[in-house]
């Protein structure tokens, strides 16, 4: 795989992944293991390198069943 180094217009989208994975309550390892990719490159999307869609979308699947459950953040 290919880096694609770390760009500007990423920032407040690693700023949001980061959030994400903090509010599901998920280590890196276990968001990897929910999502099938590695804890590298989800680590990598959440500190600002260039990624897929995929990759992206993968921190929203866990943060979105945290946010459903009654009570939550907020």
């Amino acid at each position: 795989m290919e880096l694609v180094p770390r760009v500007p217009e990423m920032a407040e989208v690693a700023r949001w992944l980061r959030r994400s994975r903090h509010l599901s309550g998920l280590t890196y390892e276990q968001l990897g293991r929910a999502t099938g990719f590695s804890r590298g490159r989800l680590n990598r999307a959440a500190n600002g390198w260039r990624s897929s869609w995929p990759v992206v979308e993968a921190f929203t699947r866990p943060a979105a069943r945290t946010w459903a459950r009654p009570g939550c953040c907020g």
